[in-house]
């Protein structure tokens, strides 16, 4: 009898860390997916920025942008639920990252190129970047050391 309870505890406690695994995992990856997604908008506003005139192709970038600013809501969201005490700093970095996107002359015909705008999107995203890992690493800091 001993020896079946001791196996049911086992198994309980394996498949609780293999459940717990998962979750860290899916949480790491939505960490590193809304990372990946912020750098990609900023890149693509950079090339939007540093183009000029009324081209497809600077149609087809300010579709794209809105496109990334709604990926970013949304994957913001998810960030939220396993950080919320990150929300307020992440919400004020990821406003001025949105209005260094989309903001000044975006969708202005005949827009002249705006280096500063480029240079600034690439900011911030890096600190949005770095903001994400350091909370990704704070959080799960003790489980790599399990």
């Amino acid at each position: 009898m001993e020896l079946f309870v001791g196996a049911i505890i086992g198994l309980c406690t394996a498949l609780y860390g293999v459940i717990f695994s998962k979750k860290i995992e899916n949480i790491n990856r939505i960490y590193d997916e809304f990372s990946e997604i912020v750098q990609e908008a900023a890149d693509k506003s950079t090339c939007y920025w540093l183009l000029c005139g009324d081209s497809e192709e600077i149609k087809k970038l300010e579709a794209i942008i809105i496109g990334y600013q709604e990926k970013c809501t949304f994957m913001m969201q998810e960030v939220f639920l396993y950080s919320p005490e990150t929300k307020s700093e992440l919400l004020n970095l990821m406003a001025e990252f949105f209005d260094e996107l989309s903001g000044g002359d975006f969708e202005v015909l005949q827009r002249r190129i705006d280096g500063e705008r480029a240079k600034g999107v690439q900011v911030l995203a890096a600190k949005i970047r770095y903001r994400l890992l350091v909370t990704k690493n704070e959080k799960f800091i003790i489980f790599r050391r399990l």
